[in-house]
């Protein structure tokens, strides 16, 4: 057998170089088998896949292509905004916090921080005979006492930055009150925050009567109860922390 006969033709070496780049990923045995070498989370992993294909084949919602599997954009698509449009959709009367703390205009910022921290709340709707005039927010609070009265300053406390406790809540309070029917869905009123920079509505019947308060916390642990891996109890604090 002369040399010549041993080596291949020009043209097998382009065929064979041809077919090793048209498969990204070589096709071993243990590929073949589903077998996963140590180290190795996956077999598709290490095809390339995206965290967003590699969850499309747990769910099923899969099509086929190049010998992988990929992501069904259509149908993956279609399920977070169902959800979604659901969870907007959930109008104020689901999600509102029924217990409403009231103050009058002439209380003052200390009998307001005692009401708040009495009943672990973040806002107190200011009014009366049930008419609500202004709404006053832990924010509000903290940015009109003095500064010593926060814990970590209470060494420095003097007599005039008790006086700031005094001052009558209607000087502070916001207004006007921007509220919500009890059908007003969740979309709704995040745009309603969003626009005019609030994070408290109260809900209002057709005859004007208070029946809740809607905050961004409310919205927040909604969120939370909507993912059931998540276990969420109790009620994080919302008073502020100020000694009184």
């Amino acid at each position: 057998m002369c040399s010549s006969d041993l080596t291949p033709e020009p043209h097998e070496d382009a065929e064979v170089a041809k077919r090793n780049c048209a498969s990204p990923v070589p096709q071993t045995s243990e590929q073949a088998d589903g077998f996963i070498p140590p180290g190795r989370r996956s077999l598709l992993v290490d095809a390339g896949m995206l965290p967003s294909e590699l969850a499309s084949t747990q769910s099923g919602s899969t099509s086929r292509g190049a010998g992988f599997t990929f992501l069904d954009e259509a149908c993956v698509r279609s399920q977070p905004q169902a959800g979604l449009r659901e969870f907007l959709g959930m109008s104020a009367a689901e999600i509102m916090d029924k217990e409403v703390i009231w103050a009058g205009p002439e209380d003052t910022v200390q009998d307001v921080i005692a009401k708040m921290q009495q009943h672990n709340v973040g806002y107190v709707l200011v009014g009366t005979q049930g008419a609500p005039e202004g709404l006053i927010s832990g924010s509000d609070l903290m940015a009109a006492v003095s500064l010593y009265l926060r814990p970590m300053f209470a060494k420095w406390r003097r007599p005039q930055d008790d006086a700031t406790l005094g001052v009558k809540v209607k000087w502070i309070m916001s207004r006007p009150v921007r509220t919500v029917r009890p059908d007003a869905t969740l979309a709704s009123m995040i745009e309603t925050m969003r626009r005019c920079g609030g994070r408290c509505l109260p809900v209002v019947d057709a005859k004007g009567a208070v029946q809740g308060i809607v905050t961004v916390f409310d919205i927040l642990l909604r969120i939370l109860e909507s993912d059931k891996s998540i276990s969420w109890k109790g009620r994080p604090p919302q008073a502020p922390p100020l000694l009184i």
